[in-house]
């Protein structure tokens, strides 16, 4: 089960919690710079980005250290859409399901 919320514009920036991996993942729409001309070729037309992190330590001097534990590109060929739907491909992408999250930050373009 997910949280719902509604995107009503293009996000640039997203971060989710997934708890039951004591998680962080950030999710942004890529430049457009990754895509190689083999890429291209096949249809390929967007992607995005996507980075899990763990807290490794909360600080009492009010520091937050996340360590990135892993990292992917999710290609898509169809032009970017302000949707729910790139989340759950690229919580896909790296967990091979769509763990439960709370949306925690999603700044508009």
């Amino acid at each position: 089960m997910t949280t719902k919320y509604t995107i009503s514009q293009k996000q640039n920036d997203i971060l989710l919690w997934i708890p039951s991996k004591e998680l962080f993942v950030k999710i942004q729409p890529g430049t457009g710079d990754a895509l190689d001309k083999e890429d291209i070729k096949e249809g390929y037309k967007d992607y995005f980005i996507w980075n899990t992190f763990k807290a490794d330590y909360l600080g009492l001097d009010g520091e937050l250290e996340l360590e990135c534990e892993d990292s992917g590109i999710f290609m898509v060929k169809e032009a970017y859409e302000p949707t729910e739907n790139y989340i759950k491909d690229c919580l896909t992408d790296a967990f091979d399901e769509v763990p439960e999250y709370i949306l925690l930050m999603a700044k508009p373009d």
